[in-house]
């Protein structure tokens, strides 16, 4: 019984490690839905130099609006048939990203787009898609924080 609790307790805190390794400005909480890339740099020079970038790592636009400083990614496949998209608003000094990926919906089998928001639950589709491109965004700078917007 000992070594079955011990084991429980082990894979707990090896789970919660696992989930999330960075080293940002603060930690994702379940249902944070908005990622903010914090830079010193206007929002025009945010939207060009993000968007170049984002183009660097084979991304493409659905749609960009140059007025307002917003674009959104085509589609790219997470695992299977799940897909993910960007979608990138420059407000000021801060970069806001929001996720949306396809799930399927029970009895129909529709897929449909969902609003991504953070969740660490092993195994759980927010989270694939997380662990999918939170590497990106991170690569582009570490100085990240998360809200729900």
């Amino acid at each position: 019984m000992k070594n079955i609790l011990f084991i429980a307790i082990t894979m707990f805190f090896i789970t919660g490690c696992v989930t999330y390794q960075y080293n940002t400005t603060g930690s994702p909480e379940n249902k944070d839905n908005t990622i903010v890339i914090n830079t010193d740099k206007s929002d025009e020079q945010n939207y060009n130099d993000f968007g170049r970038y984002l183009i660097s790592k084979g991304f493409t636009f659905e749609n960009k609006d140059k007025e307002f400083k917003t674009y959104v990614t085509r589609p790219r496949t997470v695992s299977g048939q799940m897909q993910y998209k960007l979608s990138v608003t420059c407000i000021s000094s801060n970069i806001q990203v929001r996720a949306e990926l396809t799930t399927i919906t029970f009895g129909s089998y529709d897929v449909i787009w969902v609003n991504w928001k953070y969740r660490n639950d092993v195994g759980n589709i927010h989270l694939k898609a997380f662990k999918t491109f939170f590497p990106i965004l991170y690569e582009y700078s570490n100085n990240i924080s998360f809200i729900v917007n």
